[in-house]
């Protein structure tokens, strides 16, 4: 199995096989993987990267985990294919500015609902938000596409404020919430500190 997981994610970049690890030996799955970090081309299998190590890697440095976020927050800032939904799922279990700027982005910027849909569930996993978009139909309404006879309709000027206005109110949702995710990173700081 050790042998199969290796070539996954080695010879193939298979994000199956990182999590995969988590389930097989986890100890083992973050030494073969922690090397991996910002070699890796496919954003799906970034954002496995990412999410695993966050999970697995309790020994990681300071500069270890910020170097995590930042690898994630560069696939969002390039989201624009299928796998990079990937990782815009996984982004809401990394509560950083950073991570939270390009998510925000994504929402504001991205002509693709598929991207802003899932940049604003994340957006709202960060602010402790239980309910989805999709539950939340005022919001939802500001970052759905327009659509006519089935067909999804180029962004107008009206739909790129509307997109804007949606990033206003989740930045806001945010900034309520931060002093408790501060509180929580300087935690995990002071918890997992190694002298770096």
């Amino acid at each position: 199995m050790a042998k199969m997981l290796t070539i996954g994610v080695l010879d193939n970049y298979d994000h199956i096989a990182v999590d995969a690890w988590g389930d097989f030996d986890p100890k083992a799955g973050v030494k073969l993987l922690k090397p991996m970090l910002g070699k890796a081309g496919k954003p799906e299998f970034v954002a496995s990267l990412t999410k695993f190590l966050k999970k697995y890697d309790t020994d990681a440095s300071r500069k270890d985990r910020l170097d995590n976020e930042e690898q994630l927050a560069l696939e969002i800032d390039t989201a624009n294919s299928f796998g990079s939904l990937h990782a815009l799922m996984s982004a809401g279990s990394f509560p950083s500015w950073r991570v939270a700027s390009s998510l925000l982005d994504r929402v504001k910027l991205s002509d693709d609902y598929l991207v802003r849909y899932h940049a604003s569930n994340s957006l709202l996993k960060m602010a402790g938000k239980k309910k989805a978009i999709g539950s939340r139909r005022r919001l939802f309404r500001l970052i759905i596409s327009q659509v006519k006879d089935g067909e999804e309709l180029p962004d107008t000027e009206q739909d790129k404020k509307r997109y804007k206005k949606a990033a206003r109110i989740f930045k806001r949702m945010l900034v309520i919430r931060w002093p408790y995710i501060q509180i929580r990173a300087l935690i995990t700081l002071l918890m997992s500190r190694d002298g770096d």
